[in-house]
């Protein structure tokens, strides 16, 4: 979770570099390269934790709140961001503000993204819990029954 998060930031620096006269292969590609590597290693950590969190019948619900959370986050960052960088209502007319907001766009999701990274570094290693052995392999399926006992 705390690498993926470092990667997505380092992602976010690189897409500061970004403008008009930017070549795809030597700037954009490798920012997208490394959010492609960040992301997938963020979200399935997410979803762990807060499945492992709630009992087994609560899953589901646990699972619709966390997809919830991400959709209502997301709008709200793309709906605040404009107004957090002071971009004027015009900035598609005005390139010089567009790109100055954008800059300063991606320094601040770099930053949140820094600050999950040491948050979840920091906050989840404190509560970590040993796993629990599994009872045995079970097959997929709503009741889940066991295929084999486990063995001591």
């Amino acid at each position: 979770l705390a690498a993926g998060s470092v990667i997505c930031a380092v992602a976010l620096l690189l897409a500061t570099r970004v403008d008009s006269d930017t070549s795809y292969l030597t700037h954009v590609l490798p920012m997208v390269a490394l959010i492609g590597i960040g992301v997938p290693l963020i979200t399935p950590p997410i979803t762990a934790t807060v499945l492992s969190s709630v009992p087994d019948g609560r899953a589901g619900i646990a699972s619709a709140v966390s997809n919830g959370v991400a959709r209502v986050a997301a709008l709200v960052v793309v709906a605040a961001l404009p107004l957090v960088v002071g971009l004027p209502q015009d900035a598609t007319q005005n390139p010089t503000a567009l790109d100055r907001g954008y800059g300063v766009s991606m320094l601040i999701c770099a930053g949140l993204f820094l600050a999950a990274g040491i948050v979840s570094w920091v906050g989840l290693a404190q509560h970590a819990e040993p796993t629990a052995r599994p009872l045995g392999r079970c097959q997929a399926s709503l009741t889940c029954p066991q295929l084999e006992p486990a063995r001591d």
